[in-house]
């Protein structure tokens, strides 16, 4: 499946419907009412890692600033929470008031934060793939391997 250009042959509203009664099965945690998640991989993944056998997973700090300055804007009365790993120096991102930060947080937690918000924005990451095959609600896809579902939208379509 992952290495198809066209994933959601596969993954059918069948098919996620049986995974999201997996998941579902089970106990979650108690999370806040998340309107935009942002995931950003960071910790297992840096700057400049092109080289033999290697794929570039990183995003750069100025792709997010401009990514939050449009969110901003299209979605006037959502809060953004980004979700990743370091400590908040680390991203560079001016401080707005409608601007959440969860680092380092219970990994479990933060998934399900994933999955329920009202938008995600994925990472280069499997992590985030599988919150949006979860996600029953609006998934943007930064363009990586992984390829994208029918019914996600391309993070450059984002106005």
């Amino acid at each position: 499946m992952h290495t198809s250009n066209n994933p959601s042959i596969y993954y059918t509203k069948e098919v996620i419907d049986i995974i999201r009664n997996y998941y579902y099965s089970t106990a979650k945690p108690s999370i806040d009412n998340i309107d935009i998640a942002i995931h950003i991989r960071r910790g297992d993944v840096v700057k400049n890692t092109f080289g033999p056998g290697k794929i570039d997973r990183f995003t750069d700090n100025n792709f997010y600033k401009q990514l939050i300055k449009k969110l901003l804007a299209k979605y006037p009365n959502y809060i953004i929470h980004i979700y990743s790993q370091g400590k908040i120096e680390d991203f560079s991102i001016k401080y707005h008031s409608r601007l959440r930060f969860h680092l380092n947080e219970d990994l479990i937690t933060t998934f399900h934060s994933l999955v329920k918000a009202k938008v995600l924005v994925m990472a280069k990451s499997s992590l985030s793939y599988s919150a949006g095959i979860l996600n029953e609600n609006k998934v943007y896809y930064i363009d990586w391997w992984h390829k994208k579902l029918d019914h996600w939208i391309n993070i450059i379509y984002l106005n």
